[in-house]
């Protein structure tokens, strides 16, 4: 029970800190070179030439931003939670 407790709080502190760093990002003017190059390699590895309507790209561009930023922020907290520890064990000796 407490491991699941322990990671549930890892998951909602990692979607919560995800979302709060893509709000961040999607502030930002889209017309930054790392993004739209992002863009243009996610929308190619997917497999997709061109899309069909304009509009598509703004929604695509936001689901990216939230994804990868989620995907960064649990990184982050995992090498945190992993350095914690260790730094821990390294001090209890």
């Amino acid at each position: 029970m407490k491991r699941f407790v322990r990671i549930a709080l890892c998951l909602v502190a990692t979607v919560v800190l995800g979302d709060l760093l893509a709000r961040y990002i999607a502030g930002l003017p889209y017309e930054m070179s790392p993004l739209t190059d992002s863009i243009q390699f996610v929308l190619r590895a997917v497999g997709l030439k061109r899309l069909d309507n304009v509009d598509d790209v703004e929604t695509l561009t936001l689901v990216f931003i939230l994804l990868s930023s989620i995907v960064a922020t649990g990184l982050i907290l995992w090498l945190a939670i992993r350095g914690g520890r260790a730094l821990l064990a390294r001090v209890g000796k």
